[in-house]
């Protein structure tokens, strides 16, 4: 919408009003442009990161190289301020988190949540990916860091088989959107 106002009264006339819808038709295209250019900005990006992490996967068989890499690298694409994976004990009810980039060592150590308890451990139960845009207004939340503000968790899956859970938090309140699960994912 543009507005125009005026204390006159018959301020505007008929010349005003077809000025400012040509205006208002060139701003509507040139604001559609932008978002145009900020999807495919956004796309390349993703593109670029999927891209490396697979060559990256290629590279090395070391598990916890891999995993770094993966943490670091969508931290840096997704701009989170931590990024972790948890993976399932192998007696397959514990999480413990393997990899983590942003998270203080403390919370690092005190991660362990059972099958169905907490965001990752639900995540990991109904192998689903899960968004809590404001912790805050999540009665049940589980804060292991009181900085975390909103939460993306998706299941890393194994044929069909929920071995983990990867996630990216922010101290900011939504902070993710359905293209940030759609690369998460």
């Amino acid at each position: 919408v543009i507005y125009a106002a005026s204390p006159r009264s018959d301020a505007f006339g008929v010349e005003d009003e077809r000025s400012m819808t040509t205006v208002g038709r060139q701003l509507a295209v040139a604001i559609e442009n932008a978002r145009l250019y900020q999807e495919t900005d956004r796309q390349l990006t993703e593109g670029s990161a999927l891209y490396q992490l697979a060559r990256k996967m290629s590279t090395t068989l070391n598990l916890q190289k891999r995993l770094d890499f993966i943490i670091h690298a969508l931290r840096r694409t997704m701009d989170c301020r931590a990024c972790s994976i948890a993976l399932l004990e192998p007696t397959g009810d514990v999480l413990e988190i393997r990899a983590a980039v942003g998270i203080a060592d403390k919370w690092k150590r005190k991660f362990r949540l059972r099958l169905g308890e907490g965001v990752a451990g639900r995540v990991a139960l109904e192998g689903k990916p899960m968004y809590v845009p404001d912790t805050l207004e999540m009665e049940d939340f589980i804060f292991f860091d009181p900085s975390v503000r909103s939460l993306l968790t998706v299941p890393l899956s194994v044929q069909q088989r929920v071995i983990g859970t990867l996630t990216v938090d922010s101290d900011e309140p939504n902070a993710f959107g359905e293209a940030s699960e759609r690369l998460l994912t």
